[in-house]
């Protein structure tokens, strides 16, 4: 939670309950679910490909227990918006813009979140390929 805690603080933001916390948090991990999901996709062939995201969605699934559902509805948006442009803006807008319309869509402080996710996601896709450099994986 390093990085959610981070960009709060960075941001001065702050939720009004726990509850609103838990779930900024689970949108975060769905959301790095996305960006390592579309990094392997980057990384190596189709069959390759279906056997490690079959792996990390039952990893994923056993973690998660009963927020699956949402994990796996959530990656399927981000990869449905993702082929029209950058998903920072649309991670930043789920899980600091609660309840929605409190941070105005062209303020500094959107452009800052947005930046920050999609950050995070390029964050991710580099970690990705440099495990794929370090690691042969035969299927």
């Amino acid at each position: 939670m390093g990085c959610l805690a981070h960009i709060c603080k960075e941001f001065e933001i702050r939720f009004k309950d726990e509850s609103s916390n838990r779930a900024a948090f689970y949108e975060l991990q769905a959301f790095g679910l996305y960006a390592i999901a579309d990094g392997v996709r980057t990384q190596c062939g189709q069959r390759l490909r279906d056997v490690i995201l079959v792996r990390l969605n039952e990893k994923f699934a056993n973690m998660s227990g009963p927020n699956w559902e949402m994990f796996r509805r959530r990656v399927a948006e981000y990869e449905e918006s993702g082929s029209d442009a950058p998903n920072g803006g649309l991670a930043a807008q789920r899980i600091f813009d609660r309840p929605t319309g409190v941070i105005e869509p062209d303020s500094m402080a959107a452009f800052g979140l947005s930046h920050a996710m999609n950050a995070s996601y390029c964050d991710a896709l580099q970690a990705v390929e440099r495990l794929f450099k370090h690691y042969t994986v035969e299927v």
